[in-house]
């Protein structure tokens, strides 16, 4: 009886441990999502647009070179860049921004992914919990069961100690 205690004893604080592991994995997917969807929004949502409003500026001011409506027909004054370097900076904004568009996609793969783990360790931690309270429920009966015999065989040795003092005396 006292190794089932004991039995039950190691199951409830192994039980207790995952609970406390569970919830501490929980916890640090729920911080990472977090940051992830700050990260996320922070670059999807302010630094693309402004290079998409930089980006929108810098084309209009190529096309408007380009077809000789600006300024002097084309003609450059001090200060202004010529068409082959306003076609290198173009060339250098689209990088940045097919760079950021990556960026901001592989932050939106691990997000999908802490998602995904923290579903994971959700159904794992209720698995888990299913399978602790089975174990709990059994070794209850289990102790129930052998707290009956132990009754009965106190019972059935008191009857033998009392059938052994009428026969004595």
């Amino acid at each position: 009886m006292e190794a089932l205690r004991r039995e039950l004893q190691t199951l409830s604080e192994r039980y207790s441990q995952k609970c406390l592991e569970i919830g501490a994995l929980n916890q640090a997917a729920a911080e990472r999502e977090r940051e992830l969807q700050r990260l996320l929004s922070h670059w999807s949502g302010q630094a693309l647009m402004e290079l998409n409003n930089r980006f929108s500026e810098e084309i209009a001011k190529l096309r408007t070179f380009m077809s000789g409506n600006g300024p002097n027909d084309g003609r450059l004054q001090v200060g202004e860049k010529s068409s082959a370097e306003l076609e290198v900076l173009l060339r250098v904004k689209e990088n940045e921004l097919q760079y950021l568009r990556k960026e901001v996609s592989c932050l939106r793969e691990d997000l999908q992914n802490m998602q995904k783990d923290k579903r994971y360790a959700s159904e794992k931690y209720k698995d888990i919990y299913v399978e602790l309270n089975n174990i709990k429920s059994r070794s209850e009966r289990e102790i129930d069961q052998l707290k009956e015999h132990l009754r009965l065989a106190m019972s059935a040795l008191r009857e033998e100690a009392a059938l052994r003092n009428s026969v004595g005396e």
